[in-house]
């Protein structure tokens, strides 16, 4: 019997209104220098009415893509099971923000040039009170690697940071084309814009 691929396919819902969540971040330090200590701090406020829900993700994901003259402290794990321990993975690092906020302690490998940054990335779902149906949200932050700075929020739409050549939770895809069980062509483009879309793969034998 030959294995086989199925993939069915359509886009989730609607995005989050621009109101219903704002992210912050900042570094806080003592001191400035090669060896030296600092942290970033990051908050998720919702906008009245709203909250963050645990549709799509048990809490909001944080993404982060760290200069070369800083380094993350902390463990980095070797799954994505471990992920529920809160903890780095991987590259882009990620993080999960239990309760909206975290602290992420790094030290300065050596004096930073002007324009390294710290690339942010949060993505996760918001409610209405009252309301079962989540909204899919997505900033993306650049925070200056210098003494006490401000991130600023930018295109939310390039993920193009990290190690690994893959579509992000929100992107857009580029259009496809599958055969369904059918033998009929179907095309991503048919179906953007009208209606949801879902692809889901799994193997088959028969």
């Amino acid at each position: 019997m030959v294995p086989s691929i199925i993939v069915l396919a359509a886009v989730l819902g609607a995005g989050a209104p621009a109101d219903a969540v704002n992210v912050t971040a900042k570094i806080m330090n003592q001191s400035w220098g090669p060896g030296g200590r600092g942290q970033i701090v990051i908050e998720i406020v919702t906008g009245e009415g709203w909250m963050t829900t645990e549709t799509g993700l048990s809490s909001p994901l944080l993404q982060i893509k760290a200069p070369p003259s800083a380094k993350l402290l902390g463990k980095v794990l070797t799954s994505m099971k471990e992920l529920k321990e809160n903890e780095f993975v991987f590259s882009p690092y990620e993080k999960l923000l239990k309760d909206g906020r975290a602290r992420l302690p790094f030290t300065l490998e050596k004096y930073p040039d002007d324009a390294e940054h710290f690339g942010l990335t949060v993505l996760g779902y918001v409610s209405k009170k009252g309301d079962k149906k989540g909204y899919f949200f997505r900033r993306r932050l650049e925070l200056p690697l210098k003494s006490q700075a401000v991130a600023k929020e930018v295109d939310a739409t390039d993920s193009s940071w990290g190690t690994l050549d893959v579509l992000q939770i929100g992107d857009k895809a580029d259009d496809f084309e599958l055969t369904s069980l059918e033998g009929k062509k179907v095309t991503l483009s048919q179906y953007l814009g009208k209606k949801n879309v879902i692809v889901s793969t799994y193997r088959a034998f028969w």
